[in-house]
């Protein structure tokens, strides 16, 4: 689904209002009386890493913004936690945009938000959020999902951003979609 372009959809992910000229499948839509906390659109970026890794990926910030940017995908344009402007590299389709959006390009801005980001899964277990951290391709979201298959209600998987009211610390929900490889999803 393509929104015409200058349309705005309304989600929630990480208990933010966030709206979205970019269809954000994978999050909840919600309706509000209030103002967006952050906004999604696409537009040109011109604050890009100056050096690009063997792998394809590059990394610019300064203090109120950060430019991630993917080989063969685009330039994704951080400020303040409260916008994400997507440049996208001709012919890109929109799930790989959204894969970027909704992971790296999300974490930074929850990071600017002044949250505690940890690369992780967490589901609900007894009321408490039950977190799994670790490398890439450790199991975190095999185990969440493992969790959830038993009846446990999933949290997050990948980004796991951490608040704090006062002392206390609370996994912000995202959205309900855990990502697989295909030897795990086998598995399960």
């Amino acid at each position: 689904m393509i929104n015409d372009p200058g349309t705005m959809v309304p989600y929630q992910a990480y208990g933010l209002r966030v709206l979205s000229e970019i269809p954000l499948e994978e999050l909840r839509r919600h309706e509000s009386d209030h103002g967006p906390d952050m906004v999604v659109k696409y537009g040109e970026v011109s604050f890009r890493p100056l050096e690009i890794s063997t792998n394809g990926f590059g990394f610019r910030a300064d203090s109120t913004r950060a430019c991630h940017f993917l080989e063969g995908v685009g330039a994704f344009l951080i400020e303040d936690g409260k916008s994400i402007t997507v440049d996208p590299l001709p012919d890109v389709e929109e799930r790989v945009l959204r894969l970027s959006i909704l992971g790296p390009a999300m974490a930074i801005a929850m990071l600017q938000r002044q949250n505690l980001v940890l690369h992780g899964s967490a589901v609900c277990i007894g009321g408490k959020a039950c977190a799994f951290v670790g490398g890439h391709r450790w199991g975190k979201s095999t185990l969440a999902a493992s969790l959830h298959l038993r009846g446990h209600r999933l949290i997050t998987d990948d980004v796991l951003p951490i608040t704090f009211d006062g002392a206390q610390p609370f996994a912000q929900p995202s959205y309900s979609q855990i990502k697989l490889w295909p030897d795990s999803v086998a598995s399960l």
